[in-house]
């Protein structure tokens, strides 16, 4: 199955007033398939943003190759009827209107009218739960419901590709909850491409499908999110202990074992944190054989994508 989206070895360089050249973008590629969810992560100043931009047509790149559903970037006529674009910050709004002026005016600009039109609106209100504040400025609505007309207004034409920066950012529960399961709906339901970039690494896990990581401007690594996890994670135990009669000598010989730390003391409990399967029986044993104290609970922990993330992100 062809891509919806290739990205090409892209790049993307800006000049200072003192021409100094800075590379933003540095030889990027990686493509997404239809009905996928790809999430764009990295810290601020990656070229997350920047990427978006290009894609959609707004900064024309200096190097590479950007194909939408198989439109050359740069035939921008052509490549906006085939995405939708949330930016960060509401930006793709009229804070004059109201919500349902708002997807009026940008269906009218996409040479939607009439009956269809109205039907087209309708639908969207009803999908984002807007219908009660349809007739609301934007200016005046939550943050949350801003994001959800940025979203109905991306959708008004019905888009095979959705560009969603940092959609979710800083909205209330109810609001993140409902955008998410509709942008999981978008993608794997109606079958859209879907570029999501955010800073929360637990909407990244639990949305996208695959996931790059891009530093400084560089791709440093693209791969599934089971994937990732596989690739970069350490599975590791926590023993928590009662520290009620525990013998300091025994504490000292858990202390020296490999692979094992003290990580919290809190009140009445102490919890161990170790590395391996092959570490914690040595743990269990040193416990079993010594009273240095009663075991109240031993459990594995899932690595989350935000640890590996940062453990990338850190690495030189």
């Amino acid at each position: 199955m062809e891509p919806l989206v290739s990205i090409q070895k892209v790049s993307k360089i800006f000049k200072t007033r003192a021409n100094k050249e800075i590379i933003a973008v540095n030889k990027v590629s990686f493509q997404i398939k239809k009905g996928e969810i790809f999430g764009l992560l990295g810290p601020n100043g990656a070229g997350k943003t920047t990427i978006v931009k290009m894609i959609c047509g707004l900064i024309r790149p200096s190097g590479g190759k950007i194909f939408v559903n198989g439109h050359d970037s740069l035939q921008t006529k052509r490549v906006h009827k085939q995405i939708g674009v949330v930016l960060e910050g509401n930006r793709n709004l009229e804070w004059r209107l109201s919500a349902r002026e708002n997807l009026a005016y940008f269906g009218n600009l996409h040479f939607l009218y009439g009956k269809g039109l109205k039907k087209r609106i309708d639908d969207l209100l009803e999908f984002l739960d807007l219908k009660q504040q349809q007739h609301n400025l934007v200016g005046t609505l939550s943050r949350g419901m801003q994001q959800k007309v940025a979203i109905g207004v991306a959708m008004l034409a019905d888009p095979p590709v959705l560009l969603l920066d940092e959609p979710i950012l800083g909205l209330d529960v109810e609001s993140f909850r409902l955008i998410k399961n509709r942008i999981k709906e978008l993608s794997h339901k109606f079958g859209k491409s879907v570029l999501l970039t955010t800073h929360q690494m637990n909407v990244a896990q639990e949305l996208c499908d695959r996931i790059a990581i891009i530093k400084e401007g560089k791709t440093v690594v693209e791969d599934r999110v089971a994937g990732l996890i596989d690739r970069f994670s350490t599975p590791h135990y926590k023993v928590c202990l009662d520290n009620q009669g525990m013998n300091p000598n025994d504490r000292e010989k858990l202390m020296r074992l490999p692979k094992t730390r003290f990580v919290e003391q809190d009140g009445g409990s102490t919890t161990i944190i170790v590395e391996d399967e092959e570490a914690l029986w040595t743990v269990l044993k040193l416990l079993a054989t010594t009273r240095a104290s009663n075991i109240l609970f031993v459990r594995k922990d899932n690595p989350s994508l935000e640890n590996i993330f940062l453990k990338i992100i850190r690495e030189d």
